[in-house]
């Protein structure tokens, strides 16, 4: 299996950042909280993350945490 982006075979998918076989495919897919569920076939993954619900990789947990705004005290009495 190359790893040639500019020649894909037809029986080949790229896959976070590399070409895997679509007859052995199988992967997690993500929804927004983090829940997994397992695309036992490429058809299958490319129906899941397709649909805007699932995801090929888990969403960035550091974007839902918020940061405290900073407060500005006044030094006045």
């Amino acid at each position: 299996m190359g790893q040639d982006k500019k020649s894909p075979k037809s029986d080949q998918a790229f896959y976070l950042g590399q070409w895997v076989d679509k007859k052995t495919f199988r992967a997690f897919v993500y929804d927004n909280q983090g829940n997994e569920k397992l695309a036992d076939s490429y058809a299958e993954f490319e129906s899941l993350t397709t649909s805007g619900i699932w995801y090929a990789s888990k969403p960035d947990v550091s974007e839902k945490i918020r940061k405290p705004k900073d407060v500005a005290l006044s030094d006045s009495k």
